[in-house]
């Protein structure tokens, strides 16, 4: 299994599904698989190889969809041809892994937004194959700080309300609570000429997906942690806490948001995960 970088992943079922990346230049056709239910050794964790999808891509978005969460869907970030290398260009390419069946199928998305050669955005879904996405840019130079629903029964999209003030554009952790608030921590904002503009993670972003509306919160960080964080994953525990793990300026390496009360709540976890962005 090759080193990559830019791969996007999803669970089902306890089994840990990894997509696409970047490698020696290269965009990656791939899809592996873990299975969690086991112990793993980590110098070593049993991979599995599954079906070869039709592109290579790297930077996109990955969600569950369909019935049943049946489907691994991406969407997006730089797709291209698996032998040339070409990009995809004049289409919004979706694709969608069968994951009973171990197939993958291509299609062209009618009146989606311009997501191909999309990168650094998120996306997330919730149980109801409502899928979320946000923010992101363009090589060119295009920051974006829209957001968009995408129904992964229909496969069609409505944008979502933009705040009045500029929101996290890029490199952010995403977790979408059971409540149906979209919580955005750390990234940066839209740079302001040549200086990138880092988003505090002592103010957290909220997009509330029941009533389409955002708002913030300032939520003051203990003097163990910095306040400037990217490049982390943030994981939703059953509990409603968030635990970020890594990332650049990721001081302490793992640290967790209560977000059970009205208040949410930095907490530091004194534990260390080395070298992990």
């Amino acid at each position: 299994i090759q080193e990559r970088n830019d791969a996007t992943s999803v669970i089902k079922n306890n089994i840990l599904y990894v997509l696409g990346g970047f490698s020696n230049g290269k965009a990656i056709p791939e899809i592996l698989s873990l299975d969690l239910t086991n112990s793993i050794n980590i110098n070593s964790p049993p991979w599995s190889q599954l079906k070869v999808p039709p592109l290579a891509f790297s930077s996109s978005g990955v969600v569950l969809g369909g019935l049943n969460n049946s489907f691994i869907l991406v969407i997006g970030g730089v797709m291209r041809d698996p032998f040339s290398q070409d990009g995809i260009f004049g289409e919004q390419t979706l694709l969608e892994y069968d994951i009973k069946n171990n197939e993958w199928k291509r299609t062209a998305m009618k009146n989606a937004p311009d997501v191909n050669d999309r990168v650094q955005f998120k996306m997330l879904s919730n149980n109801d194959g409502i899928a979320y996405l946000h923010g992101g840019f363009f090589y060119n130079g295009t920051f974006l700080g829209d957001t968009y629903l995408f129904d992964t029964f229909l496969h069609t999209w409505e944008q979502l309300p933009t705040p009045k003030v500029p929101v996290t554009a890029y490199d952010f952790a995403p977790v979408l609570l059971n409540d149906g608030r979209l919580i955005i921590i750390g990234g940066f904002g839209p740079p302001v000429g040549n200086v990138q503009t880092p988003r505090l993670i002592s103010k957290i972003e909220i997009f509330n997906t029941v009533n389409s509306t955002w708002s913030s919160q300032t939520v003051p960080q203990p003097n163990e942690m910095s306040d400037i964080r990217r490049s982390h994953t943030s994981t939703l525990l059953p509990n409603g806490d968030i635990v970020i793990i890594g990332g650049v300026n990721g001081i302490p390496n793992v640290v967790i948001l209560k977000t059970a009360s009205i208040q949410f709540q930095w907490k530091f976890q004194p534990f260390l995960v080395q070298n992990l962005h």
